[in-house]
């Protein structure tokens, strides 16, 4: 074999192994991003137990992004502020969790489910922060919040944040 084609056939070799680990890092990225790899968890979404109070108008006021950890078990987190308006006084749990829409269903991206206390809010305006592992909402897409025995509050994120 010449020297020539010593080369070409190195050369050849070279771009195939180019190609493949191209090819190997595209589809490890690619799956990365893939909304199941992103969140907290990916479930097919929780039902709520029980019915929701009637005439309850939930609405997301803002977010505080990468509030720090409220104690030494927890990440840094983000706040949210739902503004309730109540009908008449509302006694609920703690259950809450945050679902994401994708491909046409809904999935459970985070879930926090705290003892079987009971909270009471009045009739009228009530301000209710939630607190969520930060970043949840780092990716474009629908996401609806649930507030247990108040309903959902849904909310559109247009401007993600960098993943």
């Amino acid at each position: 074999m010449s020297r020539r084609n010593k080369i070409l056939w190195s050369l050849l070799f070279l771009a195939v192994i180019v190609v493949t680990a191209g090819v190997g890092i595209y589809l490890v990225s690619e799956s990365v991003r893939r909304p199941e790899n992103i969140f907290p968890m990916w479930i097919d979404a929780l039902e709520p137990e029980g019915g929701f109070a009637s005439g309850v108008n939930l609405t997301l006021t803002g977010i505080d992004y990468d509030q720090p950890p409220r104690s030494k078990y927890d990440g840094p987190q983000d706040v949210l502020h739902i503004r309730a308006v109540l009908p008449e006084a509302v006694g609920h749990g703690l259950d809450k969790f945050v679902d994401y829409f994708y491909d046409g269903k809904w999935y459970t991206v985070w879930y926090n489910q705290v003892g079987e206390s009971l909270h009471h809010y009045s009739s009228g305006e009530n301000d209710i922060q939630v607190w969520v592992p930060a970043g949840l909402f780092k990716l474009p897409g629908q996401y609806r919040i649930y507030l247990d025995a108040l309903g959902y509050c849904e909310y559109d994120n247009l401007m993600p944040l960098d993943t």
